[in-house]
């Protein structure tokens, strides 16, 4: 909780946060239900509660992926909430849209919730939903075995604090070079376990410089 503006993080679960101040809300990967070992899944609870609009996941305004790995999303369970919460926009991969699309309770009444990007690599695009502004770059995912994977890392700013949210982003200086994000103001950083534990990682967020730092994915 941030007092002083009482803007507020939730963690879901895995690399899942909910950003919410007032009547804007942000979730980035928060809805993942078949999450393998050792990471965990969302609540059944915590998606029920998407899934009826409760406190405290209720009036959500922008529903965020990274990118479209079992850890950070699920398909059936996000054209669930999707269905029976209108006010909601999607961002994501067009890989999402295509695993979305591709389940058996898709609607095809989804698509106008929907925003699916192609972004090429190292770079970046602009958006503006719901009166949230936010940028979103296309970096690299970790692992040799996942370069293929399109991962998004999103910059969105919420009562004049900016949240930037990398993902599976590789922990490689190249990566962030690469981008304009070391030109950003970011005041909330939130990063997988690698960027602690790697000495890339940490000078990737020296680098950015944020006021706070929040790990996530951790088993």
């Amino acid at each position: 909780m941030f007092s002083k503006s009482k803007l507020e993080l939730i963690y879901i679960a895995n690399s899942g946060v909910c950003v919410q101040f007032k009547d804007k809300k942000v979730m980035i990967d928060g809805v993942h239900v078949k999450t393998p070992n050792p990471y965990y899944s969302t609540h059944e609870k915590t998606v029920e509660k998407m899934l009826l609009n409760k406190e405290p996941f209720h009036n959500i305004d922008l529903m965020l992926y990274t990118h479209h790995h079992t850890d950070h999303f699920d398909a059936s369970a996000t054209n669930e909430i999707l269905k029976r919460n209108k006010h909601i926009q999607l961002v994501a991969p067009e890989t999402v849209l295509t695993m979305l699309s591709g389940a058996p309770n898709y609607n095809p009444l989804l698509a106008s919730q929907i925003r699916a990007v192609s972004i090429p690599i190292n770079k970046s695009m602009q958006m503006n939903l719901h009166d949230i502004p936010f940028e979103i770059f296309h970096l690299k995912h970790d692992g040799e075995t996942y370069q293929g994977v399109e991962n998004y890392a999103y910059l969105f700013e919420i009562k004049n604090k900016v949240f930037l949210h990398v993902g599976d982003a590789q922990a490689s200086v190249s990566n962030f070079e690469s981008t304009t994000i070391y030109d950003k103001h970011v005041d909330v950083l939130i990063v997988p376990f690698p960027f602690i534990g790697l000495s890339a990682g940490r000078k990737i967020i020296k680098q950015i410089n944020p006021q706070r730092v929040i790990v996530t994915h951790l088993p």
